[in-house]
């Protein structure tokens, strides 16, 4: 196989991965801080589909807290162990697109003929049903998460309230 496409397609993993673990985190913050009881109470599990987030939840959780039994981390370090980190890499993505978007619009660029510019990041993003190894355009690389600099600062946000909530076990934080 062609090197960079297989470099597109490991790129494509990492970023299921890190979908996969987000979504992990959000649903063990989720359970921590009782959300599926307070919609149980309320008669918004009935359905099927409900009942199943709950479970997820649940798992998340169950996963989480096995993770935590295995390391020497307290559950007051929860945050600063498990969420900290993943929402610094997000951040760090978010630095390095901003910075890739900067040099595709770089102003020598103009000057220059056009098979001298950049090319232009081939990637499509917000692609969950492609970015399980199945790739329409060999070309480039697919994520299921949102691409923008901007979008990927608030998912590290959202990451850093969710390790607060999973701490505190209040779905206000």
């Amino acid at each position: 196989q062609h090197p960079i496409k297989e470099l597109w397609k490991y790129w494509s993993l990492l970023e299921e991965r890190t979908k996969h673990t987000i979504d992990l985190l959000r649903a063990a913050a989720e359970e921590s801080c009782c959300i599926s009881d307070e919609a149980n109470k309320s008669g918004q599990m009935n359905s099927k589909k409900m009942r199943k987030i709950r479970d997820k939840r649940k798992k998340a959780l169950s996963t989480m807290k096995d993770l935590l039994a295995r390391s020497s981390a307290s559950e007051a370090e929860v945050s600063k162990v498990m969420f900290e980190p993943i929402a610094t890499l997000v951040d760090e993505r978010s630095v390095m697109r901003e910075l890739w978007q900067k040099r595709e619009n770089d102003q020598v660029f103009r000057k220059v003929d056009a098979e001298c510019t950049p090319i232009p990041f081939p990637a499509v993003f917000e692609q969950a049903h492609l970015a399980k190894g199945k790739f329409e355009d060999e070309s480039g690389g697919t994520s299921p998460l949102r691409g923008d600099p901007k979008s990927l600062t608030e998912i590290a946000c959202e990451i850093r309230a969710c390790g607060k909530a999973f701490w505190s076990k209040k779905s206000t934080e």
